[in-house]
């Protein structure tokens, strides 16, 4: 079988990739693959019932068939060295990744879903946990205010989709949570710190993909098997602007823990996550 060409993208990846993980190959690997090392790692509790798992960065985002944390920082502690170089190529939620920047490591995802690179882009960003919150704010009081000519969301809904999307849209979410939700979008999209606005996109998504709570009309939409009764139940509807808010907080919270794990941590780690099918190596 012919091998596929590579992107300029992937080989640049590829080539970066070569030269930080050449800068790990001195005497400072320690770590012993044979031994039976991995086996007597797989043999060990896997469950991890007792551990919290949806603590800080890893509960910004509902996610389908997220695993603990503790799962990949295990091998990653016991299979690499500083400065190792950690792949995931179908990120997901950015779990693995994300645990090898705690740890020290490059870590280096590939996903097809914009939505997983966003998330770990986010989880693994610098930003200012106070910047936020007054970006949000900010967000939040010009939503309110727009919310009162609902006409023009309306309108701004009709231009941004097409009638199948609409469809789609007008199928999973009342009226209300439409405008509500455009008038969040459009007030994020003015912000201009790019990681800010990534964070808020983020957080408005959160809203959306819930499990059982959110804004839509949707039950267990985490686990994207998505439907609109709940044992003949309709969801009562959440208002977008206070479910934003709320999350804001929750969010904000742990941000602030995030700065202070990553002074400790995220210095001496390295993210790249790219928008990508996986590479074919041969």
């Amino acid at each position: 079988m012919p091998s596929r060409k590579l992107t300029s993208v992937q080989r640049k990846t590829l080539h970066e990739s070569e030269i930080a993980y050449s800068r790990t190959m001195p005497a400072r690997h320690t770590h012993h693959y044979g031994n039976g090392a991995i086996e007597k790692l797989l043999a060990g509790d896997l469950s991890f019932h007792n551990a919290s798992s949806n603590g800080g960065k890893h509960n910004f985002h509902s996610f389908p068939a997220k695993f603990p944390p503790q799962l990949p920082r295990l091998f990653i502690d016991n299979l690499t060295n500083d400065g190792d170089i950690v792949l995931d190529p179908m990120a997901g939620s950015g779990t693995t990744i994300i645990e090898a920047v705690s740890a020290g490591r490059i870590g280096l995802g590939f996903d097809i879903d914009p939505l997983s690179v966003l998330m770990s882009k986010v989880k693994a960003a610098s930003v200012d946990p106070t910047k936020v919150e007054a970006a949000a704010s900010q967000v939040v009081q010009d939503a309110e205010f727009s919310l009162l000519k609902s006409s023009r969301l309306e309108k701004e809904i009709e231009k941004r989709f097409d009638e199948k999307t609409r469809e789609f849209i007008d199928y999973w979410f009342s009226q209300q949570a439409q405008v509500e939700i455009m008038a969040l979008l459009t007030q994020i999209e003015k912000v201009e710190d790019r990681e800010i606005k990534d964070f808020l996109k983020l957080l408005l998504s959160s809203i959306i993909v819930t499990k059982s709570g959110g804004v839509s009309l949707a039950w267990d939409l985490g686990h994207t098997r998505p439907h609109k009764l709940n044992q003949g139940q309709q969801k009562k509807y959440k208002p977008a602007v206070h479910e934003f808010e709320k999350r804001l907080f929750r969010n904000f919270k742990a941000s602030k823990a995030m700065v202070s794990m990553r002074r400790l941590t995220f210095n001496s780690g390295t993210l790249r996550i790219y928008l990508s099918k996986t590479i074919r190596l041969i």
